[in-house]
């Protein structure tokens, strides 16, 4: 029997992953109804799978922790044991948090329960071209990633003059020589892109734990947020603040929020959430206590 392929989606908060996913769920070759998707996230509220074009594919969440921690691994053992089971499937797209210290999945497709039954078949890292220069110095998780991947793909490179895109290839090279790094826009990855790259894999081993200066929170709520002491809070965690991303309901409306780095959006909200305000937020260098205190006084 034909092993299945795992095609596995990494990068960093807010590059664009959820976005290259959709893109290559509308491409003929993934639009077949046998390509599953896991998502991984690191709050314990699945807001990627609510963005993700899934349509009728078997869609699994796992979000209790990055799938390179041993806290996630017997989640991540049964949803590939429940995949094979029960899904008619030839493909599986894993989307990794943007926290995820990339490690070796090898070994745990290599358990008695799975071996030959998967198999890696490429490994792409979305680098965010805007802001991955900037957060590479204090940010393992990044340097992981990129070092671990068989393909980066450079997304939102249409906001980069020429020159600023030749800087971030050449750093991103000198991090991994071998993964061919090209640059799109909105995650238009080329189909041959993809198809072209050859496996290797990691030497790296599952965490035992997530990273002790990242915290993730989620809040799940039917009372109105304010809108203006939402403001304030947001002014006053600045750079603590890695991610944040979901529905929140002020006074004038339901909005889904979404802040990378220090850029902040909002859009219409999305569906499947039975509260009015659902979001995660990832913070850096705060404890828990004090993000879930500060959030909650909105």
């Amino acid at each position: 029997m034909k092993p299945i392929e795992i095609i596995l989606i990494t990068g960093f908060l807010g590059a664009g992953k959820t976005t290259l996913m959709n893109h290559l769920l509308r491409q003929s070759r993934f639009s077949r109804q046998e390509t599953a998707l896991v998502i991984n996230e690191f709050g314990t509220i699945g807001i990627d799978s609510r963005l993700v074009d899934a349509g009728a594919r078997a869609t699994y969440e796992i979000n209790k922790g990055s799938l390179f921690c041993i806290c996630t691994k017997v989640d991540f053992l049964n949803t590939l044991m429940a995949i094979k089971r029960d899904v008619n499937t030839d493909r599986v797209i894993i989307e990794a948090t943007g926290m995820a210290e990339t490690g070796d999945l090898e070994s745990v497709l290599e358990e008695p329960v799975l071996a030959g039954h998967y198999r890696m078949a490429a490994n792409i890292c979305v680098a965010d071209g805007l802001n991955v220069i900037k957060i590479l110095p204090f940010m393992q998780a990044v340097r992981m990633q990129l070092e671990c991947a068989d393909g980066i793909v450079i997304n939102k490179s249409d906001l980069l003059t020429a020159e600023g895109l030749e800087r971030v290839k050449e750093v991103l090279i000198g991090i991994n020589p071998r993964s061919r790094p090209i640059a799109v826009s909105y995650g238009q990855v080329p189909l041959d892109f993809l198809l072209g790259l050859e496996h290797k894999k990691s030497l790296g081993t599952l965490r035992e734990r997530p990273p002790a200066d990242v915290v993730s929170c989620s809040f799940a709520t039917d009372r109105m947020v304010n809108r203006q002491r939402f403001q304030q809070v947001l002014n006053q965690l600045g750079r603590k603040i890695l991610r944040l991303k979901g529905n929140v309901n002020f006074q004038d409306g339901k909005r889904f929020v979404e802040i990378i780095y220090d850029q902040y959006l909002e859009r219409e909200p999305v569906s499947g959430f039975p509260e009015a305000t659902a979001f995660t937020v990832i913070g850096w260098k705060i404890s828990k206590p004090e993000l879930e205190k500060i959030f909650s006084s909105c």
